[in-house]
């Protein structure tokens, strides 16, 4: 569904960011409270997942977001994502 929904925001699934970002919006639909601490919450982990900096991280998804239609900061995208795919997921469930 994260996947999904980052090709309907026509990012490009073939960048590292595409990857990253799918990580960084599971991990806050999981644990809303680390959006409070983007850069330490999700993109050291998620730099250490992959052996990347958390520079190379949060750059990587920037790159990704010049293509969405609306620009928003890394964190404003990552933040309002997993709420919207967390309510599609819920009104799924309860079809």
């Amino acid at each position: 569904m994260v996947e999904r929904y980052l090709k309907s925001k026509n990012i490009p699934s073939t960048s590292m960011g595409f990857i990253y970002l799918i990580d960084a919006i599971e991990m806050v639909i999981k644990d809303r409270t680390l959006a409070y601490h983007i850069v330490r919450d999700v993109y050291i982990p998620i730099g250490k997942k992959y052996g990347k900096s958390k520079e190379s991280v949060e750059r990587a998804i920037r790159y990704c977001l010049t293509k969405v239609d609306k620009p928003t900061s890394n964190a404003e995208f990552i933040i309002d994502s997993a709420i919207i795919i967390q309510n599609n997921r819920k009104r799924q469930r309860k079809r």
